[in-house]
């Protein structure tokens, strides 16, 4: 039975409770994967808000094998229209690799990035907040990010910045996304700017950005985010998308990047929803 499968029939028997806890014995399929499960710690999971969440039994080691297992095995981000997926715990399609000078796009679109002067880490890129640390993708850049204003698309970052100034996360074609005086800063060409103020910018959080055919809207940790200030950078249409920086090279990005998702179509609440809790669990989002 699976983690899912067993967490739904727990939460049902004990007639919706949502502080039960599942015992390792229930997790005799998976503890092949977990090299360092041990019966002794009976508790290491719980069910809050009708989530599976970890108690603080449970390792690194552990999350990280659980994480990858729930991905494959219960949770599957919404495919319809993912034109490109960055994933930092899988960031080739072989898996983890900690010398990769390439990260691999997963949607099955073959987008891959190059990557330069940037720490690659256990589940993230790290970019070092200099125009020498980014990555670089020279073809299909109109395919992923459409061709003209407003072109219906969703992009989804996590992301944990190191400082609130300013650094570029996300360019390409039409669009530009990354953080500016402590607030999340998207551009289309320079022309449209939209500036969602938020307080701890500097905290590990899942963005969705919504771009419709007559506005930009925003969910962060699929809470939805107010426009704000006029405060913003310059953009403009580029047919080379980077990550880590402008274009031109300016406004480096300090800080790391745990996953990238562009949708060639605008997704719904619920899909947003559905992605942000597989999000939360893989990269241990509070």
């Amino acid at each position: 039975m699976n983690l899912h499968s067993l967490y739904q029939n727990k939460y049902t028997q004990a007639g919706g409770h949502r502080d039960i806890k599942i015992s390792t014995s229930d997790f005799e399929e998976i503890k092949e994967y977990i090299p360092s499960f041990n019966n002794k710690y009976k508790e290491k999971f719980v069910i809050k808000d009708d989530e599976l969440l970890y108690t603080s039994k449970v390792t690194e080691v552990e999350k990280i094998y659980l994480s990858n297992l729930n991905i494959k095995r219960d949770f599957n981000y919404i495919q319809d229209g993912l034109v490109l997926y960055l994933d930092g715990i899988n960031n080739t399609r072989n898996g983890h690799s900690d010398t990769t000078n390439i990260w691999e796009d997963l949607s099955g679109n073959n987008n891959d990035y190059t990557l330069n002067n940037v720490e690659i880490l256990k589940n993230s890129i790290k970019f070092l907040g200099n125009s020498d640390s980014y990555a670089n993708l020279n073809n299909n850049v109109i395919d992923i990010f459409g061709d003209t204003l407003f072109s219906e698309r969703t992009v989804e970052l996590v992301i944990k910045p190191y400082i609130t100034d300013v650094g570029v996360v996300l360019s390409g074609s039409e669009i530009a996304i990354g953080i500016y005086r402590s607030k999340v800063i998207t551009t289309i060409s320079g022309i449209n700017r939209y500036t969602f103020d938020l307080d701890n910018v500097t905290n590990l959080s899942s963005y969705s950005v919504k771009y419709t055919k007559d506005s930009v809207l925003l969910k962060r940790d699929n809470v939805s985010i107010q426009s704000g200030s006029a405060d913003y950078w310059e953009s403009s249409k580029t047919l080379v998308s980077y990550i880590g920086k402008r274009p031109s090279g300016s406004l480096p990005y300090n800080g790391e990047v745990m996953a990238i998702r562009v949708y060639n179509r605008v997704l719904t609440d619920e899909e947003i929803e559905n992605n942000f809790k597989i999000d939360k669990i893989r990269y241990g989002i509070n």
